[in-house]
């Protein structure tokens, strides 16, 4: 009885043991097909990766391996995490399997039906990732084009970097040319608007001569002349509004600004005989409250002067427009060319306006 039990016992360990031992083998199978396996996918991975970049496919290899991929998962899946064994089919079917063929990229001519019929998907997936990156580049080309002309609209250069010295100073004098555009625009209009004005008093009541000031030129001469300019122009019968018109009428005019005030004297040749205008502005510019300076090229019919204001002293432009404009009138009535003002409100001789608001526009 007892050799039966020993007998028995030694059995079940002979049995336990070869199950142990079929077990581990199976498990270091199991793990030696996945370690194969993985290297093998990482093998068709990049073998995959480079035919898709020649336009050729791995086919019917591909397909194997994808295949045995699947079996080896299913054969891990019959072992639990002991070790112990579910079930041994799936694991005796991946032993049985044959091993995978190796594979090898063949060459164009030699490539297989499989892979020719699917050769014209890879040439359009090839198509596809060339014209992607022309795609790329051509939305580059537009944002860079937009942001050409945004820096063009700013001022700055086409090539992408700060403006050059050229450009700036280019851009300034554009931008100074078009203010004084505009203000001559407006100059003129206004010395044109001044001299219909003039030229209705004086077709009223007889006026030969006449001192005004002027807004716009801001105490630049030149400006001023331009005023004096458009107050003498001929009106044009066609013209939308009369303009000018006072060419028959001496004058003297002003424009105070900031730092300056200029003046202009202007005499028509049938008055020079009784009123030079150089002499006229002459006397003028020396009034203690003007102090002007007569600018060169002066004659008997056109005279230009400045007089620059003096804070510090008490010269300022407002004050020393309106000591001027006194001292112009002060000369005319002096030669008997601008009637006396007698004060006299009956009198209609006496009633001359002269300064800022003589001719509100």
């Amino acid at each position: 009885t007892t050799s039966a039990a020993t007998d028995a016992a030694k059995a079940k360990l002979a049995e336990l043991d070869a199950k142990y031992k079929l077990t581990n083998s199976a498990k270091e199978a199991t793990s030696k097909i996945k370690e194969t396996t993985n290297k093998a996918l990482e093998g068709a991975n990049k073998a995959a990766t480079n035919a898709f970049a020649e336009g050729t496919l791995l086919g019917q290899g591909w397909g194997f391996m994808k295949s045995m991929g699947e079996r080896v998962t299913a054969a891990v899946r019959d072992y639990n995490e002991d070790g112990s064994e579910k079930t041994t089919e799936a694991t005796e079917e991946a032993a049985a399997a044959p091993p995978p063929p190796p594979t090898e990229t063949p060459a164009q001519s030699d490539t297989p039906a499989a892979s020719v019929e699917a050769a014209p998907a890879a040439t359009t997936t090839t198509t596809a990732h060339e014209e992607a990156p022309a795609s790329s580049q051509e939305q580059e080309t537009g944002q860079k084009k937009k942001k050409d002309k945004k820096k063009k609209k700013e001022g700055g250069g086409g090539g992408g970097g700060p403006p050059s010295a050229e450009e700036i100073a280019a851009m300034k004098a554009a931008k100074q040319a078009e203010i004084e555009k505009k203000l001559i625009k407006d100059v003129t209009k206004e010395g044109g608007k001044k001299g219909v004005e003039i030229e209705g008093a004086a077709d009223m009541g007889g006026l030969e001569f006449f001192c005004t000031t002027m807004e716009k030129p801001d105490g630049e001469v030149k400006y001023l002349k331009m005023s004096m300019d458009a107050m003498n122009e001929v009106p044009d019968p066609d013209g939308e509004e009369r303009r000018g018109g006072s060419g028959h009428v001496g004058k003297m005019i002003f424009s105070a600004g900031t730092e300056a005030m200029s003046m202009v004297a202007y005499v028509p040749k049938d008055k020079q005989d009784r009123i030079n205008a150089t002499e006229w502005l002459k006397s003028v510019c020396g009034d203690a409250g003007v102090k002007g300076e007569l600018q060169a090229g002066g004659d008997a019919g056109l005279a230009t002067a400045v007089a620059k204001a003096n804070p510090d002293a008490g010269m300022f432009t407002i004050k020393m427009k309106d000591a001027a404009m006194a001292h112009g009138f002060s000369y005319l009535r002096e030669r008997g060319c601008f009637p006396e003002d007698t004060g006299d409100d009956d009198d209609d001789d006496g009633e001359y306006v002269y300064g800022d608001d003589d001719f509100p526009s």
